[in-house]
């Protein structure tokens, strides 16, 4: 849904012909203490070359940021983006260091960083002052606070 609605409103504001929607079919793995293990993608249509296009990547979460790195490795096959772009209404520490480590080319751009778990003098601190500290995962790889398993909502998709 989320990449639906950018599609939708991308061409209002630009010339349709120069917009296109990919679509990649791509889940967590999980190991038996239901803990993100990575990604697989099980299936994508992705229309050709990227060379010197803006691919923008409209993901509601980004917690360990597994699905981002392997949707990035992807496109990365396809061509040489103009940018990578994502934009998210929640992310977390863990999952900021994980995508700019394997992908610093990456812009993101998200509406809350959560980071629920750090310490509280990291909590009373400016984001990113104490970052090698700052901590948003449970156990299980659920953003704290999170948005109430806003992901599996919109897509119906509950585990």
């Amino acid at each position: 849904m989320p990449s639906h609605i950018c599609y939708n409103a991308l061409n209002y504001f630009m010339d349709p012909k120069t917009v296109r929607q990919d679509h990649i079919s791509i889940a967590r793995k999980v190991d038996n203490d239901e803990r993100v293990t990575g990604s697989e993608i099980s299936g994508h249509k992705i229309g050709g070359r990227i060379d010197n296009a803006i691919v923008l990547f409209p993901d509601p979460m980004g917690a360990t940021g597994s699905s981002l790195v392997r949707a990035l490795d992807l496109y990365k096959t396809h061509g040489t983006a103009f940018k990578y772009i994502s934009i998210h209404c929640i992310v977390t520490p863990e999952y900021i260091k994980r995508v700019t480590q394997e992908h610093p080319d990456l812009r993101i751009y998200a509406v809350r960083l959560d980071r629920g778990l750090s310490p509280k003098n990291v909590l009373d601190s400016i984001p990113g002052t104490h970052w090698d500290q700052e901590k948003g995962l449970n156990h299980k790889d659920y953003i704290v606070p999170g948005g109430g398993g806003f992901g599996e909502v919109m897509n119906n998709a509950f585990v």
